[in-house]
């Protein structure tokens, strides 16, 4: 056999080799390609898992863990005030009453409501029964006689003057007062600063 001969058929050999390799090739990419293996759908598998666990974790932020809540605060409650507020140094207020005998010294007198709390006699020779209560009632001036039914304190600086108080809490007279004369009613007895001269402080009695 010749040369030529042999080299002919060896490329031939070569060529039909190398097809063979070529079509092994396109089959094996084909088969991967169309073949539904589970590791071929794994990429795909795994992406309702990773999107279960993304919502879960947006469950998680949305409701709260439990470790990670703040707890409300809590705040102390409020106590409401005591009723009637707290009593002066000098006692406990007034009482509520009505004396029957005030209407009685009272008659004749002229009824006067007073415009506040505080009612100061500035006025000589009146004789005035106070309508409404007060807390202090100021007796200045002279010949004066006040009749009132609950005040927390009276006070008198001046001559010739007569109070009656159904109620009262405190009383004081003045140094420049004289011959003042106050009556009070009650169970309860006022405190007394008494630094006048010729005045009489005692319990009603008629």
């Amino acid at each position: 056999m010749s040369l030529t001969t042999r080299t002919l058929r060896l490329a031939a050999a070569l060529a039909a080799a190398l097809s063979l390799t070529a079509t092994a090739a396109c089959e094996v990419r084909l088969t991967a390609k169309d073949d539904p293996s589970p590791a071929a759908a794994s990429p795909q598998a795994d992406a309702p898992t990773q999107g279960t666990a993304a919502h879960a974790a947006e469950d998680a932020t949305a409701n709260g863990a439990p470790g990670g809540a703040t707890a409300p605060s809590v705040q102390p409650p409020v106590q409401p005030p005591a009723p009637g507020g707290a009593p002066s140094a000098e006692g406990q207020s007034a009482p509520e009453a009505t004396c029957p005998w005030l209407a009685q010294e009272a008659e004749g007198s002229s009824p006067v409501t007073a415009p506040g709390p505080h009612y100061i006699l500035n006025q000589n020779h009146e004789e005035l029964w106070i309508q409404n209560d007060l807390e202090q009632l100021t007796v200045l001036s002279t010949n004066n006689e006040v009749a009132v039914n609950k005040v927390d304190h009276i006070v008198v600086s001046g001559q010739n003057a007569t109070v009656y108080a159904c109620n009262v809490k405190t009383i004081t007279i003045e140094a420049r007062a004289g011959n003042a004369d106050i009556y009070w009613g009650g169970t309860t007895p006022p405190v007394v600063h008494d630094h006048g001269h010729n005045t009489d402080v005692e319990p009603y009695r008629k």
